[in-house]
């Protein structure tokens, strides 16, 4: 996944400033079957193997460009790897009854 910040041509970033993204990220398949108990979760997964902290990425960078008559591009590694609590998947009780062809009950769950 990539993020990108573009701004005017004649925008100046200020000294001092603290600059932020925000963007929504989905869960990923793999996430989704963690949570739900269909994938174990390993060390490498969530944050003590704890499927209630799953790790968001396993890495990340940052790389901006600046300089206003020689461009130059810097790459930055970004050595936290934050980790987020998933929702608690839905459990909906669900009740079948079996019937045979007269509608008679045979079986129930």
């Amino acid at each position: 996944m990539s993020v990108t910040a573009q701004f005017a041509d004649d925008y100046r970033m200020e000294d001092g400033v603290r600059y932020a993204l925000k963007f929504t990220v989905k869960s990923s398949q793999e996430a989704l079957d963690a949570i739900t108990g269909d994938k174990k979760v390993t060390a490498s997964d969530a944050l003590n193997g704890d499927k209630s902290k799953l790790y968001s990425n396993q890495s990340a960078t940052v790389t901006y460009t600046y300089g206003i008559e020689k461009e130059k591009t810097k790459t930055l590694q970004y050595s936290e790897v934050p980790s987020f609590s998933p929702s608690t998947p839905l459990n909906i009780p669900v009740k079948v009854e079996w019937k045979d062809s007269r509608g008679e009950r045979m079986l129930q769950q």
